[in-house]
């Protein structure tokens, strides 16, 4: 299913679909559905003056994918790349990294920040599949929503209330790479309070050599946890908590001991949250949500602890008929702790972000609203940052709707641009010399800013397909080089020379890019989805810059040229097949070759409580390559022909 939606904080205005599968709703009726915008407040997904797309329940359960990266590939202008068994890049309109640093990923308006490296560990983040409700994401700046970090692109994963979970749900699956998994959900209710309970377990194999060996990169993790939901006349809370502990082998690069690089690295996460919301007769809300999480991450290169504690608030009411306010604010503290190693440290240091944001929404005149708003950031070590944005959206028709927009964002340096001091590499000189290469942070580091423009076209053709283009230029500043030191001779542990580099600022990008999505649905027994998305990246290193690592040729890490298409067939009401077909064009830099892979499903309902189903990905080829960040330290491996049966009982 197609439909443009936005992230938002809760999940209630979802309630009026909530009971019913979307698939079985009409063209009209999805495009008729309420979700929270970029501006915080409930719009028709088809009103928002943003590129968005939603992906619902039924589209991740027909695609047979169950990790959230996976899942992210069917998102238009997204770029998924996996780099090994355990480690994905996942960004939007480039800048493609394991840690990529301008995308802001949530989970039920709870950030997954690092602040270490400024990105998302995605091999912690074991979330149910069947448990989420619908993804919403955001491509382009979300800074006025959002704030820092939110400047390619926000994620929201939002998850089913536990009034939709009631029951019991077991579920297991097998596979040749994903070899085992297990969940098992029990939701009920207590008075006007519903919850559930669950736990789920799985172990990935690993990846591929490019000799097809195993590459030693197998994975694992289990995740309990539990929501409740209570609901009054006019206030409703949601609290949830959850424990997950995995165990890796990320096949980073231990310079000083080059002849292994089979790191096991420990990674636990233990997370509460809670939210609060009353909604007057008048239809004003006012929401608090708060969260505290404790994220560990151990390996022989790192060891990392960080502990954020954040409060969010916000308002929303209307004035007169044409006019509609949300304002807000909020305060995070983050405590990150490291331990230093042989290769690598980063500076311990307590963090702390406060905001205030306020977005006024006018209806100049029936078909023509005005959307003005900004956010005030002061960050301990970026210092006050304003991240403002304008958008117009035209009702050129009922089914016809142009929308634009320039929004502003930034993104503020992490721990490591800072404060790191890394080991890349040693070598002897032809003198007998150690060489020691070093990479150096720069505590003054300044914030990278995007200007962007975006604009877009929605048609809806009669009541079986629709269509959605979007166009964009962005101007970034003080994006991210490496510039060169003066050699220098060290003394101690032994004389060595020491050749190194530090963060730098010296570099601006030139982006534009179309994305396009369509859908076709002529009957209930047939569904069809495409998407395209170019992109073009134009790197300007500044004059004085001494980087030598590839800032002036820097493609984005991101194809120039990507697609997907997805069919499903109901061939009978027991008995469903979906396939899908996603290509990504090359990544020049890197010397990474374009690939096509091709996904398929088959479902059948053996009886009303009783699910069975075989997938399959990546079934063009034995295996492939996607990314490689070598540059980084983390060896790269093949992704491998998968398939997968599951079992699935629920009642």
């Amino acid at each position: 299913m197609l439909i443009a939606g936005m992230v938002g904080m809760t999940s209630t205005t979802y309630a009026q679909t909530a009971s019913r599968d979307l698939s079985e709703l009409s063209l009209d009726e999805l495009m008729n559905i309420h979700v929270t915008s970029a501006q915080r407040k409930e719009q028709r997904a088809d009103d928002v003056a943003a590129p968005v797309y939603v992906v619902t329940q039924d589209d991740i359960r027909r695609s047979g994918l169950t990790e959230l990266p996976e899942i992210l590939r069917l998102v238009p202008g997204v770029q998924v790349a996996q780099v090994n068994a355990s480690e994905w890049a996942v960004s939007v309109r480039g800048f493609n990294s394991i840690y990529s640093d301008k995308l802001l990923v949530l989970i039920d308006g709870r950030s997954l920040y690092n602040r270490g490296f400024s990105g998302v560990f995605w091999d912690g983040q074991n979330v149910l599949a069947s448990d989420i409700e619908r993804i919403e994401v955001i491509r382009g700046p979300g800074g006025t929503a959002w704030g820092a970090n939110a400047v390619n692109g926000v994620i929201n994963i939002i998850t089913k209330s536990a009034a939709d979970t009631k029951g019991t749900l077991v579920d297991v699956g097998a596979g040749n790479n994903d070899r085992q998994s297990a969940t098992v959900r029990h939701g009920g209710t207590v008075g006007n309070t519903a919850y559930r309970l669950y736990s789920t377990w799985a172990d990935h194999g690993t990846g591929v050599t490019a000799v097809r060996a195993p590459a030693s990169d197998r994975w694992g993790a289990v995740t309990t946890g539990m929501r409740a939901d209570w609901s009054g006349k006019a206030d409703s809370i949601m609290g949830q908590a959850s424990y997950m502990a995995g165990r890796s082998r990320p096949n980073w690069l231990d310079y000083l001991h080059p002849e292994s690089t089979d790191v096991t690295s420990e990674l636990s996460e233990a997370v509460a949250a809670i939210k609060w919301s009353r909604r007057r007769s008048n239809g004003a809300l006012f929401q608090v949500q708060g969260f505290n999480t404790v994220t560990v991450r151990d390996e022989s290169t790192l060891y990392q602890r960080e502990t954020t504690g954040d409060v969010d608030v916000q308002y929303q009411t209307t004035v007169g008929a044409r006019q509609a306010f949300v304002v807000g604010g909020g305060y995070r503290d983050s405590d990150l702790t490291t331990r230093q190693t042989p290769a690598l440290n980063i500076t311990s240091e307590e963090g702390a972000v406060a905001n205030a944001f306020v977005e006024d929404d006018l209806a100049i005149a029936r078909s023509l609203h005005v959307t003005l708003g900004s956010k005030i950031e002061w960050d301990r070590f970026a210092g006050v940052g304003l991240l403002p944005s304008a958008r117009v959206m035209w009702n050129v028709e009922a089914k016809q709707r142009v929308w634009a927009a320039v929004s502003r964002a930034r993104r503020t340096p992490a721990a490591a641009y800072r404060t790191i001091s890394l080991v890349l590499a040693t070598t002897t000189g032809d003198n007998g010399l150690p060489i020691v290469a070093m990479l150096y942070g720069t505590p003054d580091l300044p914030s990278e800013n995007l200007l962007q423009v975006d604009a877009g076209y929605r048609l809806q053709v009669g009541s079986t397909a629709s269509f959605d283009v979007s166009a964009f230029r962005g101007a970034y500043d003080h994006s991210t080089t490496f510039e060169a030191l003066t050699p220098r001779f060290e003394f101690a542990p032994a004389p060595h020379l020491v050749v190194g580099s530090q963060y730098g600022s010296l570099l601006q990008v030139r982006t534009a890019g179309i994305e396009i999505a369509g859908h076709w649905s002529p009957g209930w027994r047939w569904r069809m989805d495409g998407s395209y998305s170019g992109l073009r990246f134009n790197p300007e290193l500044d004059p004085a810059s001494t980087d030598t690592l590839g800032a002036a040729r820097f493609d984005g890490n991101a194809p120039q040229h990507q697609w997907q298409l997805h069919a499903t067939s109901g061939i009978s009401r027991r008995l469903q097949v979906t396939a899908g077909v996603f290509y990504a064009g090359r990544l020049r830099q890197t010397s990474v070759p374009a690939y096509t892979r091709a996904d398929g499903r088959i479902e059948f309902k053996v009886t009303s409580q009783v699910t069975a189903s075989i997938s399959g990905q990546n079934l063009l080829t034995p295996s492939h390559v996607e990314f490689s960040d070598y540059n980084l330290g983390l060896v790269g491996s093949r992704v491998p022909r998968t398939v997968r049966a599951q079992l699935r009982w629920q009642f």
